[in-house]
């Protein structure tokens, strides 16, 4: 793995190369679902979430995901600090 940090994690730049080495290697205009798998300590979860989005809103993504992120995480990141997993506010 390379030294640079946009060449891992889940950076814009990297999350941008990646879903379009997939397109080309899968031969399509679209991924159904993009993972992100695990948080990334060196981006900010905003960062990451924007970029996905963005990708959804270009049509190379129709769907995000994740596998092991802290639901609270989601919750501040997408409502603000004062926001809680059950949508009340802490």
């Amino acid at each position: 793995m390379s030294d640079d940090p946009n060449e891992r994690g889940l950076s814009r730049r990297w999350i941008v190369s990646a879903v379009e080495a997939s397109l080309r290697r899968l031969e399509s205009d679209y991924l159904d679902i993009f993972f992100l798998h695990k948080p990334d300590e060196h981006t900010d979860l905003s960062e990451s979430l924007e970029t996905a989005s963005d990708l959804v809103r270009a049509g190379k993504v129709r769907f995000i995901g994740t596998s092991s992120y802290p639901p609270i995480n989601w919750c501040k990141t997408m409502g603000g600090a004062n926001a809680s997993p059950h949508g009340a506010e802490s």
